[in-house]
This record gives C-alpha cells, structure tokens and sequence, in this order.
C-alpha cells in the first residue's frame, strides 16, 4: 500500500487531517531510519525504532 493509499484510507475512517499528517510523517522517518521499503521490515526494527524514538525525541511510544 503506498504512502497515499494509506492517508486515502484513514481519511475514508474519519480519522483527523493532523493525525493523517503525523502517521505519515512518521512512516517517511521510519523509512528513513531503516533505510528500507516498510513492507520488508520485521517486528525487532520496529520495535527499535520506537525505542529510539523514545529515547532520540523524548516521545511517548502512544504518541507515534
């Protein structure tokens, strides 16, 4: 599913305008974080990149 397909997706379920605008800056960061297409990624590279995120951006693992 590409970048746009999803945002279409999330629009159609009423999510927010902000909150579309953040999965997806989120999911571009991701991509640039593992340096891979994100359907080829497994559970660890995300997990690590949560805990990344948490410790880099001082986030709550809620907020992404």
């Amino acid at each position: 599913m590409s970048l746009e397909d999803f945002a279409y997706e999330l629009e159609m379920r009423g999510y927010s305008e902000n909150t579309v605008r953040m999965y997806l800056w989120f999911l571009r960061d991701f991509k640039r974080w593992c340096g891979k297409e994100i359907s080829s990624v497994g559970e660890e590279e995300i997990k690590s990149y949560l805990r990344d995120i948490k410790l880099r951006r001082k986030l709550s693992v809620s907020s992404v």
